[in-house]
């Protein structure tokens, strides 16, 4: 099947930082899943944005993603350049922070926050301070015989 509008489909803008984008494929799943046809009466048709605060063993952060379309598209030809714009995203910025796809119809971003280091990152951290300490004492203490 050829949709018309795929021929015109090439990338306006990427915009890119460093990091995972497993929680953000979650997240486009979500939105590109939802019914865009609830939306239809929103002043911004074809839209769908969502935030979540994502807590790993690393740390936590804030995770936004957005999804939308232009309203000239039906729902069919939305969904398929959505997809073909997460298809793009994979090729350029699969381990972004922050990317965004900017297609003549549609568009999709999504922004990480910074990492916050998790509790147990920051008491593993102490521990290994104490047990550094600790050994670089003992090693002192042997070199000086006591």
């Amino acid at each position: 099947m050829h949709l018309p509008f795929v021929d015109t489909l090439r990338p306006v803008l990427w915009v890119l930082l460093t990091f995972s984008i497993k929680h953000f494929l979650e997240k486009y799943t979500s939105l590109s899943s939802e019914p865009f046809s609830s939306s239809l009466s929103s002043p911004i048709p074809y839209f769908a944005e969502d935030r979540e605060h994502v807590t790993q063993l690393e740390g936590s952060y804030d995770l936004e993603a957005l999804v939308q379309c232009s309203p000239d598209l039906d729902p069919r030809n939305c969904t398929e350049c959505l997809r073909l714009a997460v298809e793009d995203f994979f090729e350029c910025c699969s381990h972004a922070r922050l990317a965004k796809i900017i297609f003549p119809k549609c568009l999709v971003m999504y922004n990480v926050s910074a990492l916050q280091p998790s509790l147990g990152v920051i008491n593993g951290n102490k521990i290994y301070v104490r047990i550094f300490i600790t050994a670089m004492a003992t090693w002192v203490l042997a070199l000086l015989g006591l």
